[in-house]
């Protein structure tokens, strides 16, 4: 059992315990904004060619508005941290009026970066949904543009490859050519000149029998 007056918290305590909470959660919060923000924008600057090669016009208006929303994210949180660090030096020399100046100027630009931040993921996200769509309706057309491409290269190559004469039948064209083509020679056998002869020769006796009738 605890005694009574360890139950009990000063109102100083509580204050503090509610004050450490507070920083904590806050840091954490800020922390987190800034891991975000800065993978966001390192990841689309470094990987922009991998993630849309060929990004479409419609989309760079989401990507520009993206970056600066992270950008503007990021600066406006070390913007607060320093300026967290100036209030509490506002306190230490017991200038409080400035020191809630500071305080309220930091709660506007938390909301303003968190905002940001919002607005950075989504346009990021817009610009990524854009060109994989375009991509997803493009691909099937390009797909087939380059099979009827290669198509067309193939059979223009096999024509040119029929169509194209070989070294032999250009030696054999340009001899024709300059000799001129081969005269008809016919050959006859011996057999056949004798048997013309003799047949002629019958010939000119029939023919001269007549004559002496």
């Amino acid at each position: 059992m605890c005694s009574e007056p360890d139950k009990k918290l000063t109102e100083g305590e509580k204050r503090e315990i509610v004050f450490t909470t507070m920083t904590t959660e806050v840091e954490g919060m800020y922390k987190q904004i800034l891991t975000i923000a800065t993978t966001i924008l390192a990841g689309t600057l470094i990987f922009l060619d991998k993630i849309a090669p060929s990004p479409a016009k419609e989309s760079l208006f989401y990507l520009g508005l993206g970056w600066l929303a992270l950008a503007f994210s990021v600066i406006s949180i070390v913007y607060i941290r320093w300026n967290n660090a100036e209030s509490a030096r506002f306190y230490l020399i017991n200038d409080k009026e400035r020191a809630k100046i500071r305080e309220k100027i930091n709660r506007f630009l938390t909301r303003l970066a968190i905002l940001s931040l919002l607005v950075g993921v989504l346009s990021v996200s817009f610009f990524e949904f854009i060109n994989l769509k375009n991509k997803t309706i493009n691909n099937p057309i390009g797909e087939k543009k380059g099979i009827k491409a290669k198509q067309s290269d193939g059979g223009s190559a096999m024509a040119k490859k029929a169509k194209s004469p070989t070294k032999r039948e250009l030696h054999a064209i340009s001899i024709t050519a300059i000799d001129g083509p081969e005269p008809n020679v016919e050959i006859v056998k011996p057999s056949e000149k004798v048997s013309t002869n003799t047949e002629k020769e019958n010939e000119g006796e029939v023919v001269g029998n007549e004559e002496t009738k």
